[in-house]
């Protein structure tokens, strides 16, 4: 399958403030590379564009905000990937984070309590993939 090699905003992040989404919105304009599996060259696509709009909305959790981010790029069609946001402390706790065509979102929980517990000088990846 087809699947996301690396991922960017041209521009300022927006989910780097997820608070800020919650009252506005936001649009953005997310670059993406794709390749398959066998990693050929002439099946690796660069700098694919995607206009993106994201918005927020409580979930049936008083204490989480939902960020939908909806994409649209040449070729890729509607992509969307969502954040839940803890209200309280702003930090994004869970994602589902489309990885390529045809393909099921990723579902990644975000653990930033480990990550922050780790001592100075050691970087832990603060991702668990579900």
């Amino acid at each position: 399958p087809v699947m996301v090699a690396a991922t960017r905003f041209d521009g300022p992040d927006p989910i780097a403030d997820p608070q800020s989404l919650i009252p506005r919105g936001a649009d953005a304009r997310r670059v993406v590379d794709v390749m398959t599996a066998s990693r050929e060259p002439a099946q690796m696509r660069f700098g694919i564009t995607l206009n993106c709009r994201l918005s927020s909305a409580p979930s049936e959790e008083s204490d989480t905000v939902i960020i939908t981010e909806t994409c649209r790029g040449e070729g890729l069609g509607v992509i969307r990937n969502r954040f839940w946001m803890d209200r309280e402390s702003r930090a994004i706790h869970t994602s589902e984070q489309w990885v390529g065509p045809r393909t099921a979102p990723m579902r990644v929980s975000h653990n930033s309590e480990a990550a922050a517990a780790e001592p100075p000088g050691i970087q832990p990846s603060p991702v668990t993939l579900e």
